[in-house]
């Protein structure tokens, strides 16, 4: 039973070693951080969602839900 857990020490030593120091192996830098601007967008539009749906717009995500609606019927 020591032997397994000297094994599992050996294994978590390893790993934690290798994750702190992944970046600088790799010759990467740590992330920083980044200031995050939040804010809520109105959910006030004045349409319904079908309205939303089918306003023309470039985005073919849109256009396919448009396809998937009218296929289903």
């Amino acid at each position: 039973m020591k032997k397994y857990l000297y094994i599992l020490q050996g294994i978590l030593v390893i790993a934690s070693i290798t994750i702190f120091t992944g970046c600088e192996v790799a010759g990467l830098d740590l992330q920083e951080d980044e200031p995050y601007d939040y804010h809520v967008l109105d959910p006030e539009i004045d349409m319904t969602a079908s309205e939303f749906l089918y306003l023309s717009r470039q985005d073919t995500l849109f256009q396919l839900m448009q396809q998937g609606i009218e296929y289903a019927g």
